[in-house]
Formats: C-alpha cells, structure tokens, sequence
C-alpha cells in the first residue's frame, strides 16, 4: 500500500478527485490511501494566515515556513516509518514515467508520501529543509499545486498492482524518451516571508535556527535585486 498525505489550502480540490474513478476504486481497493489535509489547521493567529508578502520588495505573497513545517512534523510522528516530502514547484525535477515507477515499487513497506501544494509566489525558501523531491509535471506555470500533486497521485496509484484491472495495460503503453533535445529551466532565487527568524528541531533532535538574509530587510533595492540576481541558475531538466 502507498499513502500520500496532501498538505493544501484547497483540500476539497484532493477530496473530491481522489474520491472517482481509477483512484477511487484503487482506495476501495486498499491499494492507496489519499489524505488532504488544509494547511490552515496549523496556523497559530486568529485569521490562520498561511502566507505573507515576501521580504526584499518583491511582488506577490509566499507560503509561510512555520504551519508547513508544523504540517509536516505532525504527519510525520503519526507515519509508520519516515515520509518522504514532494513539493510542487515549477523549478523542479521534471517528474517522468520513471519516476513514477520509482515512487510506485517503494510498496513493500507501505510507502508513504507527503506533497505540499504551493501558491502564490511558491514556498518560503526554508519549507526545502525539509524536502526530499521538488518536482514540476511540465515547463509551464499553473496556479496552484494541487493539479501537479494530483497528477503525481494518479501516475503512481495507477501503476500499482491491480489498479488497472489487466496489469499489462501499465506496461503496453507511451514511453518517453528525449534526444537531442534539452529542456532549459532558471530557478527563482530564493524567497523569504515572516517570520525574520525561524527555530526548528532537526531529525537528530538538535535546535536549528535559519534567518531571512539581512540584505532583503536592508530596505537597499539595488543591492537586493544584484543578490536576487546573482541567485538566479540555470539547469537542464533531465529524467
């Protein structure tokens, strides 16, 4: 069996797909378990504000660090054995049929997966502390992550056995190759929200603090934008 816990602001959007068809039945079947949880549930302040503008200037708002990182460490005590943390996120791993099989053969120990649905502006760049995967469904940018999170779910649950009804119908299918083709992706620099300071307990138990860089709280928009830049990599997407 897999399970994948969805952390989102939209749970419903996960409910309600997970609930028909090919991954419905596959739930019915005990094959895979879906969870959608509203990141919410973990603010702390009275309007359970889950993002915030980002530090330096720069336009739009960010998915705070500290109710994801409650969301995760909560689901984690509760799991089996450790989860492993997917975060879509648009400059990420190019998620394959391969990697899909990958996630799909980690059954014998009741796998278990934790994706983060981004907004906005994406993650606050310390949420990647406690990632495993940063994966992308494709070189384009949609408005949230519960499509990309729904189409990782589906690509795995249908690959498990008995899912399909005829197991061949996983294997007679498209294959995806690339030659003589690159696929060219500049990741976002790394973005900050509140708050300025951030304690957390590593998975050795030892207290960890990560500090928004005092440039972006400098209020000094050349330098900001020289370091924004100077951040900002290219890479070649392969599978």
């Amino acid at each position: 069996m897999i399970h994948f816990d969805v952390i989102t602001v939209f749970p419903e959007i996960i409910s309600q797909y997970a609930a028909l068809s090919i991954i419905g039945r596959a739930q019915k079947q005990g094959a895979v378990t879906i969870t959608a949880h509203d990141l919410r549930q973990w603010a702390t302040d009275k309007h359970r504000t889950v993002d915030d503008r980002v530090y330096g200037g720069a336009a739009g708002m960010l998915m705070k660090v500290e109710p994801i990182y409650r969301a995760i460490s909560e689901l984690q005590a509760k799991a089996k054995q450790r989860a492993q943390v997917i975060a879509t996120d648009a400059s990420g791993i190019l998620f394959s049929q391969k990697l899909a099989h990958t996630f799909a053969s980690r059954t014998q120990d009741s796998a278990h997966y934790i994706l983060l649905c981004g907004h906005y502006e994406g993650f606050d760049a310390r949420v990647y502390e406690f990632v495993d995967y940063k994966l992308a469904v494709g070189p384009y940018i949609v408005t949230g992550g519960e499509l990309p999170a729904l189409i990782i779910i589906d690509a795995v649950t249908r690959l498990l056995p008995g899912v399909l009804g005829n197991n061949a119908s996983a294997v007679e299918e498209t294959e995806f190759t690339f030659e003589n083709e690159k696929l060219l992706v500049t990741n976002e620099h790394p973005q900050y929200t509140t708050p300025a300071s951030f304690t957390f307990t590593d998975s050795s138990g030892t207290l960890q603090t990560r500090e928004v860089p005092p440039i972006l709280r400098s209020g000094h928009h050349k330098k900001i934008a020289d370091v924004n830049k100077s951040q900002r990599v290219k890479k070649t997407l392969t599978l």
